[in-house]
Protein backbone atom coordinates (compact mmCIF):
# COMPACT_ATOMS: atom_id res chain seq x y z
CA UNK A 1 0.00 0.00 0.00
CA UNK A 2 2.94 2.33 0.69
CA UNK A 3 4.27 2.23 -2.86
CA UNK A 4 0.82 2.50 -4.48
CA UNK A 5 -0.14 5.28 -2.07
CA UNK A 6 3.08 7.19 -2.84
CA UNK A 7 2.47 6.81 -6.57
CA UNK A 8 -1.14 7.95 -6.17
CA UNK A 9 -0.11 10.92 -4.02
CA UNK A 10 2.34 11.91 -6.74
CA UNK A 11 -0.51 11.79 -9.25
CA UNK A 12 0.93 8.69 -10.89
CA UNK A 13 -0.87 6.29 -13.21
CA UNK A 14 -2.71 4.53 -10.40
CA UNK A 15 -4.28 7.76 -9.14
CA UNK A 16 -7.89 8.56 -10.00
CA UNK A 17 -8.14 11.74 -12.10
CA UNK A 18 -8.25 14.70 -9.74
CA UNK A 19 -8.21 12.47 -6.64
CA UNK A 20 -5.18 11.41 -4.64
CA UNK A 21 -6.45 7.87 -4.19
CA UNK A 22 -5.60 4.67 -6.08
CA UNK A 23 -8.06 3.94 -8.89
CA UNK A 24 -8.63 0.28 -7.89
CA UNK A 25 -9.67 1.33 -4.37
CA UNK A 26 -11.97 4.08 -5.64
CA UNK A 27 -13.55 1.77 -8.22
CA UNK A 28 -13.92 -1.11 -5.76
CA UNK A 29 -15.67 1.08 -3.15
CA UNK A 30 -17.99 2.60 -5.75
CA UNK A 31 -18.78 -0.74 -7.39
CA UNK A 32 -19.52 -2.35 -4.02
CA UNK A 33 -21.93 0.43 -3.06
CA UNK A 34 -23.66 0.35 -6.44
CA UNK A 35 -23.99 -3.46 -6.26
CA UNK A 36 -25.51 -3.29 -2.77
CA UNK A 37 -27.94 -0.65 -3.97
CA UNK A 38 -28.99 -2.96 -6.82
CA UNK A 39 -27.85 -0.53 -9.52
CA UNK A 40 -26.35 -1.78 -12.80
CA UNK A 41 -22.57 -1.83 -13.14
CA UNK A 42 -20.95 1.23 -14.65
CA UNK A 43 -17.20 1.84 -14.20
CA UNK A 44 -17.36 5.63 -14.54
CA UNK A 45 -20.26 5.90 -12.09
CA UNK A 46 -18.47 3.54 -9.68
CA UNK A 47 -15.33 5.70 -9.79
CA UNK A 48 -17.41 8.84 -9.20
CA UNK A 49 -19.29 7.31 -6.27
CA UNK A 50 -16.09 5.87 -4.81
CA UNK A 51 -14.40 9.26 -5.08
CA UNK A 52 -17.27 11.00 -3.34
CA UNK A 53 -17.37 8.43 -0.56
CA UNK A 54 -13.62 8.32 -0.01
CA UNK A 55 -13.02 12.08 -0.31
CA UNK A 56 -16.21 13.97 0.53
CA UNK A 57 -17.50 11.79 3.35
CA UNK A 58 -14.38 12.04 5.55
CA UNK A 59 -14.23 15.79 4.93
CA UNK A 60 -17.91 16.10 5.83
CA UNK A 61 -17.12 14.55 9.21
CA UNK A 62 -14.61 17.37 9.83
CA UNK A 63 -16.87 20.12 8.49
CA UNK A 64 -20.06 19.53 6.44
CA UNK A 65 -19.19 22.47 4.18
CA UNK A 66 -15.90 20.81 3.22
CA UNK A 67 -17.79 17.64 2.34
CA UNK A 68 -20.20 19.55 0.12
CA UNK A 69 -17.39 21.40 -1.65
CA UNK A 70 -15.45 18.16 -2.15
CA UNK A 71 -18.53 16.38 -3.55
CA UNK A 72 -19.15 19.24 -5.97
CA UNK A 73 -15.52 19.27 -7.12
CA UNK A 74 -15.46 15.50 -7.59
CA UNK A 75 -18.70 15.68 -9.59
CA UNK A 76 -17.78 18.69 -11.76
CA UNK A 77 -14.22 17.70 -12.63
CA UNK A 78 -15.16 15.05 -15.25
CA UNK A 79 -17.54 17.53 -16.89
CA UNK A 80 -14.77 20.14 -17.11
CA UNK A 81 -12.33 17.54 -18.46
CA UNK A 82 -14.81 16.55 -21.16
CA UNK A 83 -15.30 20.20 -22.09
CA UNK A 84 -11.53 20.76 -22.24
CA UNK A 85 -11.10 17.75 -24.56
CA UNK A 86 -14.02 18.93 -26.73
CA UNK A 87 -12.48 22.40 -27.08
CA UNK A 88 -9.12 20.87 -28.00
CA UNK A 89 -10.81 18.83 -30.76
CA UNK A 90 -12.66 21.95 -31.95
CA UNK A 91 -9.35 23.85 -32.20
CA UNK A 92 -7.78 21.03 -34.23
CA UNK A 93 -10.83 20.87 -36.51
CA UNK A 94 -10.81 24.63 -37.06
CA UNK A 95 -7.10 24.58 -37.92
CA UNK A 96 -7.46 21.63 -40.33
CA UNK A 97 -10.71 22.70 -41.99
CA UNK A 98 -9.40 25.31 -44.48
CA UNK A 99 -6.89 22.84 -45.94
CA UNK A 100 -9.49 20.07 -46.14
CA UNK A 101 -12.02 22.40 -47.77
CA UNK A 102 -9.42 23.58 -50.28
CA UNK A 103 -8.46 19.99 -51.14
CA UNK A 104 -12.11 19.00 -51.64
CA UNK A 105 -12.58 22.07 -53.85
CA UNK A 106 -9.51 21.12 -55.93
CA UNK A 107 -10.68 17.52 -56.23
CA UNK A 108 -14.07 18.63 -57.50
CA UNK A 109 -12.54 21.23 -59.85
CA UNK A 110 -10.41 18.51 -61.43
CA UNK A 111 -13.56 16.65 -62.40
CA UNK A 112 -13.89 14.19 -59.54
CA UNK A 113 -17.07 13.38 -57.70
CA UNK A 114 -17.59 14.23 -54.04
CA UNK A 115 -16.70 10.64 -53.15
CA UNK A 116 -13.46 10.77 -55.16
CA UNK A 117 -12.51 14.12 -53.62
CA UNK A 118 -13.25 12.89 -50.10
CA UNK A 119 -11.25 9.70 -50.69
CA UNK A 120 -8.24 11.78 -51.70
CA UNK A 121 -8.58 14.03 -48.65
CA UNK A 122 -9.17 11.12 -46.27
CA UNK A 123 -5.98 9.44 -47.49
CA UNK A 124 -3.93 12.31 -45.98
CA UNK A 125 -2.98 11.63 -42.35
CA UNK A 126 -3.35 15.14 -40.93
CA UNK A 127 -5.91 15.14 -38.12
CA UNK A 128 -9.43 14.62 -36.83
CA UNK A 129 -11.21 15.84 -39.97
CA UNK A 130 -9.37 13.48 -42.29
CA UNK A 131 -9.85 10.65 -39.79
CA UNK A 132 -13.58 11.34 -39.68
CA UNK A 133 -13.75 11.54 -43.48
CA UNK A 134 -12.02 8.15 -43.66
CA UNK A 135 -14.79 6.80 -41.40
CA UNK A 136 -17.40 8.34 -43.74
CA UNK A 137 -15.74 6.65 -46.74
CA UNK A 138 -15.70 3.33 -44.87
CA UNK A 139 -19.44 3.65 -44.18
CA UNK A 140 -20.14 4.51 -47.83
CA UNK A 141 -18.08 1.51 -48.91
CA UNK A 142 -20.36 -0.82 -46.93
CA UNK A 143 -23.55 0.65 -48.38
CA UNK A 144 -24.50 3.74 -46.39
CA UNK A 145 -25.63 6.79 -48.31
CA UNK A 146 -22.97 9.49 -48.53
CA UNK A 147 -25.27 12.25 -47.27
CA UNK A 148 -26.32 10.20 -44.23
CA UNK A 149 -22.73 9.37 -43.35
CA UNK A 150 -21.70 13.01 -43.72
CA UNK A 151 -24.54 14.25 -41.51
CA UNK A 152 -23.06 12.35 -38.56
CA UNK A 153 -19.80 14.36 -38.68
CA UNK A 154 -20.93 17.25 -36.43
CA UNK A 155 -21.65 14.75 -33.65
CA UNK A 156 -18.02 13.64 -33.84
CA UNK A 157 -16.21 16.83 -34.82
CA UNK A 158 -18.47 19.51 -33.37
CA UNK A 159 -20.00 22.62 -34.84
CA UNK A 160 -16.99 23.87 -36.83
CA UNK A 161 -17.53 21.13 -39.44
CA UNK A 162 -21.24 21.88 -39.94
CA UNK A 163 -20.92 24.42 -42.83
CA UNK A 164 -18.79 22.01 -44.89
CA UNK A 165 -21.15 19.12 -44.13
CA UNK A 166 -24.17 21.24 -45.06
CA UNK A 167 -22.58 22.16 -48.41
CA UNK A 168 -21.56 18.57 -49.24
CA UNK A 169 -24.92 17.12 -48.22
CA UNK A 170 -26.78 19.81 -50.20
CA UNK A 171 -24.77 18.97 -53.28
CA UNK A 172 -25.09 15.22 -52.80
CA UNK A 173 -28.85 15.25 -52.19
CA UNK A 174 -30.10 18.23 -54.18
CA UNK A 175 -27.38 18.99 -56.72
CA UNK A 176 -26.53 22.35 -55.17
CA UNK A 177 -23.40 23.84 -56.75
CA UNK A 178 -20.43 23.50 -54.39
CA UNK A 179 -17.88 25.84 -55.98
CA UNK A 180 -18.93 29.19 -54.47
CA UNK A 181 -19.68 27.68 -51.07
CA UNK A 182 -16.33 25.88 -50.90
CA UNK A 183 -14.52 29.03 -52.04
CA UNK A 184 -16.12 30.92 -49.17
CA UNK A 185 -15.38 28.17 -46.63
CA UNK A 186 -11.74 27.80 -47.70
CA UNK A 187 -11.01 31.42 -46.76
Amino acid sequence: AGEAGAEAAAGGPSAAPGVLLPVPLVSRVGATLRRRAGVREDDAAARLLGSIVLVALPLALVDPRLGIVAAIVVRIRPVLEHRRRRLAVDRRVVSELPEVTDLVRLGLASGGSILVALRAVAARPTGPVTDALAAVIARVDVGHRMADALEDLPATLGEPIRPLVRALVGSERYGVELGPTLDRLAE
